[in-house]
């Protein structure tokens, strides 16, 4: 049996790698790009920008984004290509010069990077407060329990 690309990566990966093929997927619906080629052609565009994407990011598991929030960043991005470069989005997206491609990549990298380094903060800050209020109560109980045990051999 052969191994796959796929059969390689980890959950971690996975999941970003899905969550980031999904972006570009509808980057690519908005603009209007996925009516203009082929279905394969599609699969392939998607695939080449989610490597040149997903190169350089890290994944940890616990704080990827859900995939239901791919659809807000995918109008993100846009809103940045279009302000940046306007009327030309839709032309960008389907130039394969790996100068324009980078531009994209860029674009879509930079707002990718942002989400998940909420995530990150979000999920390290509720690790946190978790850790805190699980581990208060026993450092109370603990300086209470030393309390009394010196109490006990200083006084007898």
């Amino acid at each position: 049996m052969a191994v796959t690309e796929n059969q390689c990566l980890d959950a971690p990966e996975m999941q970003a790698r899905l969550f980031i093929g999904n972006t570009i997927f509808y980057v690519l619906q908005r603009t209007g790009v996925l009516q203009r080629l082929s279905r394969q052609e599609n699969i392939l565009h998607i695939r080449r920008l989610m490597n040149h994407t997903t190169k350089g990011l890290s994944f940890v598991k616990g704080h990827l984004p859900d995939l239901s929030e791919s659809r807000q960043l995918s109008n993100d991005v846009v809103q940045e290509l279009q302000r940046d470069y306007g009327d030309k989005v839709k032309d960008m997206l389907l130039d394969t010069d790996p100068v324009v491609e980078a531009a994209v990549v860029l674009c879509l990298y930079r707002n990718i990077k942002v989400l998940f380094e909420e995530k990150e903060q979000t999920y390290m800050s509720s690790c946190f407060r978790c850790l805190a209020f699980s581990t208060i109560p026993y450092l109370v109980l603990l300086s209470i329990g030393l309390f009394f045990t010196a109490k006990y051999f200083l006084y007898d």
